[in-house]
């Protein structure tokens, strides 16, 4: 329940934020354009989130969780436009990222392709 409330106040900071600064990483300079949301899981290195941004905490030790969001705020999925947040965890430092959550709600009005 911790988990899905972070998850879900990471989405609202963003939105209100308009997709600003942070440690976050883009390869996109408009958050509100329309991308597929898509990734690929690799192993012991963190998932790829092309087109998201991505919060990334590593695990440092053995007994330690890895998490890493990937946010399209306009993202097409499943047949539909939303504004999504896949969650990954690593568990322990040399843990194999697996798929952990999704989150899907209703995306902005500025979304365009």
């Amino acid at each position: 329940m911790n988990k899905l409330y972070i998850n879900l106040l990471t989405v609202s900071a963003v939105a209100i934020m308009g997709c600003g600064g942070g440690s976050s990483s883009s390869s996109s300079d408009d958050g509100f354009k329309i991308h597929k949301v898509a990734y690929t899981l690799n192993g012991t290195k963190p998932p790829t989130c092309p087109n998201a941004r991505v919060t990334l905490v590593k695990a440092q030790k053995d007994d330690d969780i890895g998490i890493q969001d990937c946010i399209w705020l306009c993202g097409d999925y499943e047949g539909s436009i939303q504004t999504v947040l896949l969650s990954f965890q690593q568990n322990g430092k040399n843990g194999i990222w697996e798929f952990d959550n999704e989150l899907v709600s209703t995306k902005p009005t500025q979304c365009h392709n």
